[in-house]
């Protein structure tokens, strides 16, 4: 009596199981889809979105020249509008290589509006006054130093948040979206018709979406002089 008892318990639970699997199963889809809608009613597909990246020719890098040259060939055949920040000495050639991207001759893109180069020296991304860090200490305890980190890159990393400010600030295409896209993230050729069709998929966009609120304290202080401005 009590083996036939415990068979019936084992049976039942079975079951539960079975059936919760089955729930599972069923809604799942419906929840995704329900979400997908909720975030693109977040962030309109007609809301248009600006992508913010930078580079800067540095002593030491992790990557070779040449690999970067191939990355950013990469990221700027996607056409959405674009804002780059750059080192003077790379203004001529990332202002060819975009326009080469597109597919327009330079006198062609100069008539455009997709994207523009905001000229900074790399030595005017400094902390403000009120932070007091030790560069060269920063170097030595980096773990990664071998790899090519070294103050210049921490200086670009830390600049991300304020390049994205700047951009919002100026909003040159009067889009509702900025995104910051690191220029040497596309490193597959392959990938590239792909984003052409369906990248950034708006409602991953609106899992991470965030509002400004500059605080100067946050933000590394870029020159305030902004007349290299340059509209190609």
């Amino acid at each position: 009596m009590s083996l036939h008892f415990r068979e019936i318990k084992w049976i039942l639970g079975f079951a539960i199981l079975w059936l919760l699997f089955c729930l599972v199963l069923f809604y799942l889809p419906h929840f995704e889809k329900k979400n997908t809608r909720e975030h693109n009613k977040e962030i309109p597909a007609n809301a248009g979105i600006t992508v913010v990246t930078c580079f800067f020719n540095l002593r030491q890098s992790k990557h070779s020249f040449s690999d970067y040259m191939e990355w950013i060939q990469n990221l700027f055949v996607i056409g959405h509008p674009m804002i780059i920040f750059v080192g003077g000495d790379m203004l001529n050639r990332v202002k060819t290589m975009r326009c080469d991207a597109l597919g327009n001759d330079f006198e062609t893109c100069q008539s455009l509006t997709q994207f523009h180069i905001l000229k900074e020296n790399l030595s005017s991304l400094h902390i403000n006054e009120g932070v007091d860090i030790n560069w060269t200490y920063q170097e030595i305890i980096d773990p990664e130093k071998q790899k090519g980190h070294n103050k210049e890159l921490y200086w670009v990393w830390l600049n991300k948040m304020n390049f994205l400010q700047i951009a919002a600030n100026e909003n040159f295409f009067q889009t509702k979206y900025f995104m910051w896209v690191d220029i040497g993230s596309v490193r597959n050729k392959t990938l590239i018709p792909l984003l052409k069709q369906n990248w950034p998929q708006l409602y991953v966009l609106a899992l991470s979406k965030k509002t400004f609120q500059f605080k100067q304290n946050y933000y590394f202080i870029i020159k305030k002089n902004k007349k290299d401005c340059l509209q190609v």
